[in-house]
């Protein structure tokens, strides 16, 4: 006897086992079949293009706010780290000793091994996640010169709120702010890229992304040098070696050819073809970090834009 909705084995004595499906929807039955002829093994878990196309979209919503919360709690950090270094003796307000205190609450606060001490491998973890938020304190506590200070913002909104703003507020209207860190950035770059043109960096108080935070660690506590224009950190000095891009038409037919090479597939054989590079996995480690250069750049230009036109809209 079958149960319903089961699929079943029969077996005879001189032939293979048959096996009896269960019974479909007509759209089950039609994927099924289409399935069997394509060799598709993936059964889909919904039933239209629509439907996966709107779990993609919500998907991606929660992949931003996950990337919008995690560089909320490396600005809480880095205001917290900035309020202890300002408490504490003035030999450790510098990036090491901002380092020394925050181990020690690190120590305090991860697994112990076997000899009672603190998980030397959790510490390390620890400590290399929080490095941006290192930084970025030593950047707050020194905002008078590097343009960046601790503040409130909606949580649906991007605009500052100061303390006494925020001290004022009611429980309620408090609850809808979270603590976050913004950038002057004419304290660091004077000018910026509008249109093609430099021209003078507003006055104005914006969220800094991670990679802009990195730039203006480097420019105010490493002297990195400004570029020709002043709307940015001075490129490295490359030797006159093999793929180095010196215009925006050279990297545009650079992009290009790159592009030709994926779409024929040749990165699918790139490491077999590499011997040398096969076992690290090079060509795809290195296309990886260009694709993430990619991201931060187009998402600077996208920042540069908007804050170009909330300032010609104040004007």
């Amino acid at each position: 006897m079958f149960s319903i909705g089961c699929a079943a084995c029969l077996r005879t004595r001189s032939a293979a086992p048959i096996m009896i499906e269960p019974a479909k929807e007509g759209w089950q039955r039609q994927y099924f079949d289409t399935m069997k002829r394509n060799k598709i093994m993936y059964v889909s878990t919904v039933k239209t293009t629509n439907e996966a196309t709107n779990a993609i979209r919500a998907s991606l919503k929660n992949l931003k706010a996950t990337e919008q919360q995690k560089s909320r709690i490396v600005s809480t950090l880095a205001i917290s780290l900035a309020d202890l270094i300002s408490l504490s003796a003035p030999e450790m307000r510098s990036l090491e000793g901002c380092k020394g205190l925050l181990k020690d609450i690190v120590k305090g606060c991860v697994a112990q091994d076997e000899t009672g001490k603190p998980d030397n491998g959790e510490v390390q973890r620890l400590m290399s996640s929080a490095g941006d938020a290192i930084k970025l304190a030593m950047l707050v506590f020194n905002g008078d010169t590097t343009g960046f200070v601790a503040g409130y913002v909606r949580n649906d909104g991007a605009e500052y709120v100061d303390a006494a703003t925020y001290n004022g507020m009611t429980k309620e209207q408090k609850a809808r702010h979270s603590a976050e860190v913004f950038w002057n950035m004419s304290k660091t770059f004077p000018k910026m890229k509008m249109a093609g043109a430099a021209v003078p960096t507003p006055d104005a108080r914006t969220m800094p992304t991670v990679a802009e935070m990195g730039k203006a660690y480097k420019r105010h506590f490493e002297n990195a040098p400004l570029n020709s224009d002043q709307t940015g950190l001075e490129a490295p000095k490359r030797d006159n070696a093999e793929g180095v891009i010196n215009t925006p038409t050279e990297a545009r037919k650079t992009a290009l050819a790159l592009i030709h090479w994926l779409k024929d597939g040749n990165l699918l054989v790139a490491e077999e073809a590499d011997k040398a590079k096969k076992v690290d996995g090079a060509t795809l480690k290195r296309l990886t970090e260009l694709a993430q250069q990619i991201d931060l750049s187009v998402e600077e230009n996208a920042k540069a834009t908007r804050v170009a036109d909330a300032d010609e809209k104040a004007a």
